[in-house]
């Protein structure tokens, strides 16, 4: 995974690459990430530079498997992830209204991600109103 594999959500305006050797996805305003070696979540990083620790409680024998998901929910603006059978908690809110997209980073030169959609969730009370 190397030093710095991040995983999250970003809008176009997004800058894909950076110069020198850091963490891009959650570095700016533009984006939302999840570093699964740091365990932390980062967002705007001039204003919060050392992350913040996700999931809230973590244990530190947590290691995120090579498989986990990433559940943005759109309608109520939240991004959370889900490790194993074990949800860990929402890790962004506010992202209602955003057209966001996406994204993983990482430094490591021999680096694979594969991304899957897996589909969307009605709740029943939608699903009634359909």
């Amino acid at each position: 995974r190397g030093t710095h594999p991040v995983v999250g959500v970003a809008t176009r305006d997004c800058h894909l690459t950076e110069p020198g050797y850091k963490r891009l996805v959650g570095s700016t305003g533009t984006s939302w990430g999840w570093c699964l070696k740091t365990m932390k979540v980062y967002h705007d990083s001039r204003k919060f530079r050392l992350g913040v620790s996700y999931p809230r409680d973590i244990d530190e024998k947590l290691r995120v498997p090579d498989t986990f998901y990433m559940i943005l929910d759109m309608d109520r603006g939240t991004l959370a992830f889900q490790a194993n059978n074990d949800f860990l908690g929402v890790a962004f809110s506010g992202l209602r209204g955003e057209e966001l997209f996406p994204i993983v980073s990482a430094v490591w030169g021999h680096c694979e991600v594969s991304l899957t959609y897996v589909g969307c969730h009605q709740f029943e009370r939608e699903r009634s109103l359909a």
